[in-house]
């Protein structure tokens, strides 16, 4: 049988690729994985570049190859740079067979197909669709059969036939396949399931309300050989609702320790918070299940802290607070948690915005969760959203300027849904035009430019943002004295080992840099601690400022005293700034 050649553009090896290659190879069709990578991720030049030169070095495999395969994404940068890698390929190989697939085919199937000079694409999932179409073309079967195969794109004549199905593994085929894995470092990624149970309005993922499942045993055992690459530390179960039946999730979770692979790796998954609760109430149950298994890592679907907007794109399946209380418990059963977020929906207004923002912003700054930077919401042609945004007329490009409908259809171009009220849109457009970005920063000078928005739009969080700008600037100082405090132990360590008494900052890290691992974890709770003690010294002195203008002899004796212990203790004044003059007292 005839040679394929996919293209990876994935830093971390793309599992989706992995899956093809598998099924391909289980036909007796032979499959290499050419990965271009580039780590210029938004020079598109330079990545253009890069990966035409990566084709060039791997050219020899490519020649013996009928079929090339590539991977196609909707957003922009993607776009940018896959466009003229795609053309670059065809120019190199015009004899070769370029077969396209990726969620870009489902947005807009007809463009990506012409845009990226595709002689066959393919939608949904192709573990079973690609072998079929290599092997139709191979045998050369009629147009008319190959219409046939699901998810098929082609040439007919001078239009482009777009199959009405997409590629689908049923329950039977996916209990079969092997667990696979992608690995980069210390993490592997694997998928054990396919689909989604919601539709959620800004999703466009092609499996909606049918979610399949892998054998237990077979992900188990699955595991157990992974296990057997001492490199991999951390497993990232990289499906799109790990707790979507809470029955079959609970199970896999408890054999994961009853067979002893929480002894051997740590965990990550995605899901969703009303998926942690059962009857209104946190699922304890599941939390310590998890727990004991060592699910550490947990990306979370929370998408916004107001009901109002949680209604609109979630359809209200769950409640800010009721988000905002399980995270609190995650954090307080030692979870680390990143938080996926949506800035704002069409109908949200100002007050509704600085709700939400406020409260991401917050809980990233109290150290309980992770804040992935709250993006607007994408609009493709294949979303419930994009008829809704050109309908209200709020159906913008990244350049922020205004779309119609039948133009965002064509186009291969980034679009969102911005807020119908007016002086958010204005707030929107403003980070589109100056930013080139979709989503906002929740920290430093942007926290400020919020604040600002917030002052005139929201006035009744006002005060709370700059409480909140208060408190990351304690958290900064802390992280300085938390460096300061390391590297004067580290200091300290390497004068009584080497008796150096002079040492330059390159000295100290390439020093650190070969402890074992156990005492750099060491050094560094040590310095977290000593941040953890120094930072109630100063809570215990900002409360007595707080408490009155002007402070009572006992208040400014009580205040003086404790300030002295904390120079003592520490080498540092909890109210003097943190200079050079106190972090030469630090101690050694």
């Amino acid at each position: 049988m005839p040679k394929v050649v996919l293209f990876d553009f994935s830093e971390q090896p793309s599992l989706g690729l992995a899956s093809l290659q598998h099924s391909l190879q289980e036909k007796g069709i032979s499959c290499l994985i050419v990965n271009l990578y580039a780590k210029e991720e938004f020079d598109f030049k330079a990545r253009v570049e890069s990966a035409l030169k990566a084709i060039m070095k791997n050219r020899e495999a490519i020649k013996e190859a009928k079929y090339l395969g590539m991977p196609f994404f909707r957003q922009d940068f993607e776009i940018r740079a896959r466009m003229p890698i795609a053309k670059g390929l065809k120019a190199r190989f015009p004899e070769k067979i370029l077969i396209g697939g990726g969620v870009g085919l489902i947005s807009n199937p007809r463009g990506f197909f012409r845009k990226g000079m595709l002689d066959y694409a393919l939608i949904g999932e192709a573990e079973k669709t690609l072998p079929q179409l290599i092997i139709a073309l191979e045998e050369r079967r009629s147009a008319q059969e190959i219409e046939k195969i699901p998810g098929i794109i082609m040439k007919k004549g001078s239009r482009i036939f777009v199959s009405k199905t997409s590629g689908r593994l049923s329950q039977t085929e996916l209990e079969k396949m092997p667990l696979l894995s992608s690995l980069l470092g210390k993490r592997a990624i694997v998928f054990t399931e396919r689909g989604c149970p919601f539709k959620c309005i800004f999703c466009s993922c092609p499996n909606v309300g049918s979610v399949r499942y892998m054998s237990e045993d077979r992900i188990i055992q699955g595991l157990k050989e992974l296990a057997q690459n001492k490199k991999i530390t951390l497993v990232q179960f990289q499906n799109d609702q790990f707790l979507a039946n809470r029955q079959r999730a609970l199970s896999l979770v408890r054999r994961l320790s009853s067979e002893g692979l929480n002894k051997r790796f740590k965990f990550g998954m995605m899901t969703s918070v009303d998926l942690f609760y059962r009857k209104g109430v946190i699922d304890a149950e599941l939390i310590q299940a998890l727990k004991k298994a060592r699910f550490g890592e947990i990306a979370l679907g929370v998408e916004a802290f107001n009901d109002n907007i949680l209604k609109e794109i979630k359809h209200g399946r769950y409640t800010a607070i009721q988000a905002s209380r399980l995270i609190k418990e995650l954090s307080r059963n030692g979870f680390h948690t990143d938080l996926l977020t949506i800035a704002a929906s069409i109908k949200t207004k100002p007050s509704e915005f600085a709700q939400s923002i406020y409260t991401m912003a917050a809980l990233s700054a109290r150290r309980r969760a992770s804040v992935v930077s709250p993006g607007m919401i994408h609009a493709t042609p294949d979303m419930p959203v994009f008829k809704t945004a050109a309908r209200e007329g709020v159906l913008y490009g990244l350049n922020g300027k205004k779309a119609n409908e039948s133009t965002a259809r064509k186009n291969l171009k980034n679009y969102y849904a911005l807020p119908k009220d007016e002086r958010l849109r204005e707030l929107f457009i403003r980070i589109l035009k100056k930013k080139r970005i979709d989503g906002f920063i929740t920290s430093g000078k942007d926290l400020a430019d919020l604040r600002k928005f917030v002052e005139e739009n929201a006035p009744e969080y006002s005060e709370k943002f700059k409480r909140l700008e208060g408190l990351m600037r304690a958290n900064a100082l802390d992280r300085k004295v938390k460096d300061v405090v390391l590297k004067a132990s580290v200091r300290g360590l390497m004068r009584e080992k080497t008796g150096a008494e002079k040492s330059g900052s390159k000295d100290v890290e390439k020093f650190y840099g070969s402890l074992p691992l156990g005492k750099r974890k060491a050094l560094i709770r040590g310095a977290v601690d000593f941040v953890e003690d120094y930072r109630k010294v100063q809570g215990r002195i900002a409360r007595i400022d707080g408490r009155s203008e002007k402070l009572s002899q006992g208040q400014g004796l009580k205040r003086l005293r404790m300030i002295q212990k904390a120079r003592s203790k520490f080498g540092i004044s909890p109210i003097s700034g943190f200079n050079a003059i106190w972090r030469r007292r630090l101690p050694k």
